[in-house]
């Protein structure tokens, strides 16, 4: 088919059909590469489709010879013509680092920088753009222009402790463990953070009163009758009391990451905790606690609780009746009448 046949032509390319004014009109769609080898044309009103290999203008303008490549940091773009890189150069869309190879360029091309024809147009290239911090949530992402915007989710509540960021397009991290944030950043109520005036007051160990020692005469210790409590169970409650006061010697060990924090009393436990050396969802070991596992948070509720204060209630009891006892094993009250 002649490319002098003048009236309208229509390209079939990748399954579309154009429509093109005229013969000159299509060829210059061939030079701008917006024809692929692969596609068809007919004269419009015609019902056979022509190769476009088969037309000996675009035959040579497509050949792999003709070929003119420009290669950016943004991809690599095919020319038929180095007129062509020129004209895209002066659109601005060839960018500094572009390298140009065609048929009469060295193997690997030349630095657009280097030709004369299009340096002058070259526009420089952007600095690399950085990916944005994406956040996963329950399985769904969601992107953030920057880390600051992410700060402002976490103290609106909207970012739980247990989410997880992607920064720079690297693997998943919880977000409370990327560095980035402090768990200070999120509300109280996220975490289980105790405030101090929710902390309950509990007494410390230096507030146990001492036994009280009363006077009694030796001669009411002859008395004495059989009634009085027997030896054996002041010795048992002697041993119970050095096995709590033993208890009461160890001090509470904070499991915090990987470190550990031993804490003398329960006044210092709430002290740390407020200077946030120490936080409400850190594990918290001693003998008297059962739990297998039990949070510094729990634990101070469980002891704000009216059955919180069981194990020191019933640790102190024990001391009381311990100290009493001890007296009377000891000592009789002189002023308690005595049967016959």
């Amino acid at each position: 088919m002649s490319g002098n046949v003048s009236g309208a032509y229509e390209l079939k390319h990748r399954g579309k059909i154009h429509r093109a004014s005229e013969f000159s009109e299509l060829k210059k769609w061939v030079m701008e590469s917006r024809v692929a080898a692969e596609d068809e044309f007919r004269v419009a009103g015609t019902e056979k489709w022509f190769p476009v290999l088969g037309e000996p203008e675009f035959a040579e303008l497509l050949g792999p010879d003709s070929h003119w490549i420009a290669r950016m940091a943004s991809g690599e773009y095919k020319a038929h013509s180095f007129e062509i890189i020129v004209e895209w150069a002066r659109q601005g869309r060839i960018t500094d680092d572009a390298v140009v190879e065609g048929p009469k360029t060295p193997p690997g091309g030349v630095k657009a920088t280097a030709l004369p024809a299009i340096a002058p147009f070259l526009r420089k290239q952007p600095a690399e753009r950085r990916l944005r911090p994406v956040i996963r949530i329950d399985g769904q992402q969601f992107t953030a222009p920057d880390t600051q915007t992410i700060k402002q989710w976490i103290k609106e509540s909207r970012v739980p402790v247990e989410a997880e960021i992607s920064l720079e397009g690297k693997d998943w991290e919880p977000v409370s463990n990327c560095g980035l944030f402090d768990l200070e950043d999120w509300p109280p109520a996220a975490h289980g953070r105790i405030e101090e005036d929710y902390l309950p007051e509990m007494p410390s160990s230096e507030s146990v009163p001492e036994p009280v020692k009363i006077s009694v005469s030796e001669e009411s210790l002859e008395d004495e009758d059989e009634t009085s409590v027997p030896e054996q169970t002041f010795r048992e409650i002697r041993e119970i009391t050095e096995e709590a006061d033993a208890q009461s010697q160890v001090p509470y060990t904070v499991i915090s990451g990987n470190s550990e924090t031993a804490v003398e009393s329960i006044t210092q436990l709430k002290h740390l905790l407020k200077k946030k050396m120490i936080f409400s969802y850190d594990e918290i070991k001693h003998p008297s606690i059962t739990e297998e596992t039990l949070s510094v948070g729990e634990f101070l509720e469980k002891q704000r609780s009216p059955g919180g204060g069981l194990v020191l209630k019933l640790f102190l009891g024990v001391l009381a009746a311990a100290a009493v006892a001890i007296a009377l094993d000891y000592f009789v009250v002189d002023f308690i009448p005595w049967l016959p």
